[in-house]
């Protein structure tokens, strides 16, 4: 009995160092030295926290998430960020204002319910966020994309959200969506990019994977190493409720355990080849390339939404009642409140976590 603890204990140890190679933003945060002594000492504690129940009271998330709008020019069949109107914008302000409050964040996500790039003034959230020595990173549908305008942020890796590379399913999937002109923004990057001889953004792409598109995962991974992608993120679609009902309770999302571990070895090939791959499964039974145990979402994470409410995770911005509080009103009751969810996670599976597959990772 001792024996077998003591060897589930080792391998997941071993299991999590091989996940932080797999986490290439944490990797590039410490390359870049945005992770400063204080930002490990942040990693460290949120990871005795989440593999060991040890909670410190100053406990500080290590990655923040902003919404930086709600809104988007495509009306994805997993996602209901399309359906927003009137759109609403993030300002600049209120951006600078958030990551001015986590200095000791190391990797910041300013994301969007939606297409960042709508927002107009994300170019300059960009610029402002590197000039913070954050790690930036952040996916795109690259539709709007100014290029020329994007590359001067100095971000350090921006990922393009692209689920097929055959146009006719492309449109399917990502609705109002236009495969030949998100591969043109994305080949005039990597163009300008290598012309410039500039060292950063890293260029990567993420696939979301469902059934309608379980064939292609090898053809759109095939296609990004022609085009110079440089990583692929590769996740099953996060089905909720939450987000939208019919698509979450069709076939679409329910990859099974053989369709994930097929992909699983597929990806697995590439990897041995040298190709930089993370896989992100949501689902309760494979670990991927995650940390093992309990959600890491909750014990890193703090995610910011629109109007400065403060959650767990992004995936929860749809349940309003999941909020630790609002961060403009109220800083150290949030983090107060975070610090008491910690404390209990792993005890009792929070209400607003019932039926998320990846509460915890065996």
């Amino acid at each position: 009995m001792v024996n077998n603890i003591k060897n589930k204990f080792l391998s997941n140890i071993f299991h999590d160092i091989k996940t932080l190679k797999e986490k290439y933003y944490l990797l590039g945060s410490i390359s870049k030295f945005a992770l400063t002594p204080y930002r490990l000492r942040n990693f460290i504690v949120s990871y005795l926290a989440k593999n060991f129940g040890i909670v410190a009271k100053n406990i500080r998330p290590t990655t923040l998430y902003i919404d930086v709008l709600r809104g988007c020019n495509f009306n994805c069949i997993m996602c209901k960020a399309g359906e927003y109107s009137p759109r609403e914008y993030l300002s600049f302000e209120r951006f600078k204002r958030t990551i001015d409050m986590f200095p000791d964040v190391s990797i910041l996500f300013p994301i969007g319910t939606g297409e960042a790039f709508l927002n107009r003034e994300f170019y300059k959230m960009l610029s402002y966020a590197t000039s913070k020595n954050f790690y930036v990173f952040f996916t795109s549908n690259f539709s709007v994309i100014d290029v020329e305008k994007f590359l001067e942020t100095k971000v350090d890796e921006i990922a393009a959200s692209i689920d097929s590379v055959n146009p006719e399913r492309f449109r399917k999937i990502r609705v109002n969506g236009d495969f030949n002109l998100v591969v043109k923004n994305l080949r005039k990057l990597i163009e300008l990019k290598r012309k410039r001889n500039y060292k950063k953004p890293i260029i990567s792409l993420k696939m979301v994977v469902m059934k309608e598109n379980l064939d292609e995962v090898e053809d759109v991974i095939n296609f990004g190493m022609k085009e110079g992608i440089e990583r692929f993120y590769i996740e099953s679609v996060y089905a909720s409720e939450w987000f939208v009902p019919e698509f979450a309770n069709s076939d679409n999302p329910k990859l099974s355990r053989d369709d994930i571990e097929k992909l699983k070895n597929l990806l697995q090939r590439y990897k041995r080849k040298g190709i930089k791959i993370r896989f992100t499964p949501y689902c309760n039974f494979e670990r991927g390339d995650h940390f093992s145990g309990y959600c890491h979402f909750a014990f890193f994470c703090l995610s910011v939404d629109i109007y400065g409410n403060a959650f767990p995770c992004d995936f929860l911005w749809a349940k309003p009642d999941s909020t630790f509080g609002n961060i403009f009103e109220d800083f150290e009751g949030v983090m107060k409140r975070r610090y008491e969810f910690l404390k209990n996670f792993r005890k009792k599976i929070p209400d607003a976590c019932m039926g998320c597959p990846i509460y915890y990772k065996p």
